[in-house]
């Protein structure tokens, strides 16, 4: 009776443990899900929730410096470059939560990329900046830059040429001497000293001539 009974107690004992350990083991493994999935949990709500919030938001400064940049280069209003200022200075503490944000990176890929976008977003405020700079001005112009410096200095330097040319030319007298004449022509001395044909001498052929071009231009009627 009692060996029947210690039986039956082993039984109850061993089905009872056998429970406890199924027990344990359950909310063994409850427990670490529940854990894993609070993490993931805080991970995405401390992380990555706030990380792609970030991210939008730089994306939309981006794109709002460019808007304000071409708004300013095309009006000249400065209230956009005001506007851009402000713009760059939401985005720049934007950048500084993307920083900590960064540093509970699990992957070091993803920081890598974080670091080359910040990068690229410096170069992107540099040639912004210069772009402003030089906006409404020669150098923004390089064919106007190049017609002022190059071109311009040339064509006043050649106009200056011609000018002394033209008042050279409008003060320039004949010579009024026979030495003067010698003296800058020597051809023109020899046709100086040249006398003069007498005023009462005409040569035979010269009449000829003369004779010929009156009857070319008034011809004589037969008729009188």
């Amino acid at each position: 009776m009692s060996l029947f009974s210690l039986r039956i107690r082993g039984r109850l004992l061993a089905g009872f443990a056998a429970i406890c350990v199924l027990l344990a083991a359950t909310v063994g493994y409850t427990a670490y899900a529940i854990s894993d999935i609070s993490g993931r949990f805080k991970r995405v709500v401390d992380v990555r929730a706030p990380v792609a919030i970030a991210s939008t938001q730089l994306v939309g400064n981006l794109y709002s410096t460019l808007s304000t940049l071409r708004g300013y280069l095309l009006t000249g209003d400065p209230q956009d470059k005001q506007d851009r200022a402000a713009t760059w200075t939401e985005l720049d503490r934007t950048s500084a939560e993307f920083d900590r944000l960064a540093a509970d990176f699990s992957n070091s890929e993803n920081k890598q990329i974080w670091a080359e976008a910040k990068t690229l977003i410096g170069e992107l405020r540099a040639v912004q900046a210069r772009a402003e700079s030089v906006a409404f001005t020669p150098d923004a112009y390089p064919a106007t830059r190049m017609l002022s410096t190059e071109v311009a200095p040339l064509i006043a330097a050649m106009f200056d040429q011609i000018t002394r040319m033209i008042t050279k030319r409008k003060n320039w007298r004949p010579a009024r001497s026979a030495s003067d004449c010698s003296r800058r022509w020597p051809m023109c001395a020899a046709i100086w000293r040249r006398p003069a044909p007498s005023s009462g001498f005409m040569s035979r052929r010269a009449k000829l001539r003369i004779a010929t071009s009156s009857s070319r231009r008034w011809p004589i009627s037969g008729r009188h």
